[in-house]
């Protein structure tokens, strides 16, 4: 039967190339696909992690389920020594305080709901290099009382570089204060939800809108998302790529990394468990 079945693929040699060729399109096609999928979850992971949320996050317990409601309640006091403490972990790239807030926002004629976040204005231009500037420009240190807003406020309250607007909140006591901002920059994220109610201004601004030294989120982004290996199995991929570049003489270029599993790759031994108990059994 063997035999009559290799005759006849070299007999019909034109269904066979067919067959072969819908084969290997297949598996070719099912290879191409995975990669992509894989590469649409890296880069959404990595854009929401250079858009918003960092590598890391530090929250007070009980901020996740309630602290959207009623940030006053989650505050990290003394968050300067927290910092400090994050930051001398070798793998720590940058860390940066965030305080929430709602409120409204008015440019003089029409009031919107927002959410907002007191921010690290240098610290946070470094982490969002996924968040687009569509006018304008990032907060710096110096804004004061400059403030970001998202595309979508911008188009709700039409505002542009260089508007002024107020901003009402609660204080933590319960009180109403407002502050006045200047608009230096339009920003967009991968999340029209998000830029349709978000805004951002310095953190010193925040807190005295507020009354407090405390923040609500610690950020933390680290020098890599994944750590790779080496030969103390402590080096980062740019160890590893200078410790390469110099072993060839000649500069490398990452253009792409892969994944593995722990442990995959290794050799194991197959063994049947109820035959090794019967033949202990056996022997005694």
């Amino acid at each position: 039967m063997f035999k009559l079945a290799l005759r006849n693929i070299f007999r019909q040699k034109l269904h066979t190339a067919m067959t072969l060729a819908a084969i290997m399109g297949g598996v070719a096609g099912l290879t191409i696909a995975g990669g992509w999928v894989n590469d649409i979850f890296v880069q959404l992971s990595e854009a929401l992690i250079h858009s918003q949320s960092g590598h890391l996050q530090i929250h007070k317990i009980g901020f996740f389920s309630a602290g959207s409601h009623a940030p006053e309640k989650y505050l990290i006091e003394s968050p300067q020594a927290v910092k400090q403490r994050i930051a001398s972990e070798r793998e720590v790239s940058m860390v940066m305080a965030r305080l929430n807030f709602s409120g409204l926002l008015n440019n003089g004629r029409t009031d919107l709901p927002i959410i907002g976040e007191g921010v690290e204005a240098k610290q946070e231009a470094a982490l969002g290099s996924s968040i687009s500037i569509t006018q304008g420009r990032q907060l710096s240190d110096s804004d004061m009382f400059g403030v970001l807003v998202g595309h979508g406020v911008a188009e709700a309250l039409n505002l542009e570089p260089g508007s002024h607007v107020t901003l009402l909140v609660n204080t933590l006591e319960g009180a109403l204060n407002s502050m006045e901002f200047e608009v230096t920059g339009i920003f967009q994220s991968f999340s029209k939800d998000y830029d349709a109610r978000a805004i951002r201004i310095p953190l010193a601004a925040a807190q005295e809108l507020l009354g407090t030294d405390g923040v609500n989120t610690i950020v933390v982004l680290l020098q890599q998302t994944f750590l790779g290996p080496g030969g103390d199995g402590k080096a980062t991929v740019e160890q590893v790529l200078k410790a390469t570049e110099k072993a060839a003489g000649a500069p490398i270029k990452v253009t792409r990394f892969v994944r593995y599993a722990l442990g995959e790759g290794i050799d194991k031994k197959d063994t049947d468990f109820a035959a090794e108990v019967a033949a202990a059994a056996g022997k005694r």
